[in-house]
């Protein structure tokens, strides 16, 4: 990100998301959607991460 905001990028809420998505990017203002980040978050999204490469097939 902060490569980003040193090129000028501007960082904005979007409004009204309740998940984590990409909603906008218009003239050097990104828009993401809030999602709050607990202690365990890191680790739920690295267990999901083993998951999908445990189960994935070769055919995505």
């Amino acid at each position: 990100m902060k490569e980003l905001h040193q090129a000028g990028v501007k960082f904005k809420p979007a409004p009204g998301q309740p998940k984590p998505t990409l909603n906008n990017f218009n003239q050097g203002i990104l828009e993401i959607s809030f999602f709050k980040v607990y202690d365990d978050t890191e680790r739920a999204y690295r267990n999901l991460l083993a998951f999908e490469r445990m189960h994935a097939t070769r055919d995505i």
